[in-house]
């Protein structure tokens, strides 16, 4: 939902062998339009915990992502997005959030239109080459980071580092408050504590991560499920697992 109250709601359909198409369709009064396309493919990620989205945000704008799998590698994948500046009409080319290359997991990734450009934010893999299985990234932990991409789908620079040690496969959330963009994810300790972190962006850059509360969740492997998020003015309201 955006701000004006827009709402679209997005799904993967299937529509030949391992091809599948990233639709979505808006709702205008108490009825919904037709379903209309964003991107279609033969080569992505699909699965129940990590999935695409289109989002709406202020005057005509929709950004949409996918997971794009990288041949040969059973959990590698990328992130891929697109912008409409015109109701979707028409969609920037395909780009990456991320610029790595590693044949690592880039998912579990939120957009959040903010003013005229939209703000991506995922699980990035890049330090954890190295593991032998989807949750054993011998090489290092997996990192939240962000990106804002413009109305042209163009990235500024090349992004930030929220944080550098979180939860390997859990859903992250985003809202906007009057104050700016709160981030909400599965943090994770060095002692293997996973509770939810929050992140604010401000004038100065993203702040430090701190515990939305202290559930002292031990847990050795990833719960796969992330928080939710919702906000409006200066009122948030975090829902998680524990």
């Amino acid at each position: 939902m955006a701000a004006d109250d827009t709402v679209v709601v997005s799904w993967l359909q299937p529509v030949a062998d391992r091809r599948h198409e990233l639709r979505y369709a808006t709702l205008q009064g108490s009825a919904w339009t037709d379903a209309r396309s964003v991107v279609a493919g033969d080569d992505w990620f699909v699965n129940w915990a990590d999935f695409p989205s289109v989002v709406p945000g202020p005057d005509q704008l929709l950004a949409a992502h996918w997971l794009q799998q990288r041949p040969g590698h059973a959990y590698s994948y990328d992130v891929r997005l697109a912008v409409s500046a015109d109701a979707g009409q028409t969609w920037t080319e395909p780009m990456s959030p991320h610029d790595d290359g590693t044949p690592t997991e880039h998912g579990f990734a939120t957009l959040l239109p903010v003013g005229p450009s939209v703000l991506a934010i995922w699980l990035d893999g890049r330090r954890t080459q190295g593991g032998a299985g989807h949750d054993q990234h011998a090489g290092g932990a997996m990192t939240l980071r962000s990106l804002t991409i413009d109305r042209g789908g163009r990235g500024s620079g090349t992004g930030a580092e929220i944080d550098a040690r979180v939860c390997d496969c859990c859903q992250t959330d985003a809202a906007l408050t009057d104050e700016g963009p709160i981030v909400v994810y599965r943090d994770r300790s060095a002692a293997e504590i996973r509770d939810i972190g929050a992140v604010r962006l401000t004038a100065a850059g993203w702040t430090e991560p701190r515990l939305v509360h202290a559930d002292g969740w031990h847990m050795t492997g990833c719960p796969v499920n992330g928080p939710a998020i919702d906000a409006r003015g200066r009122d948030v309201a975090v829902a998680w697992f524990t």
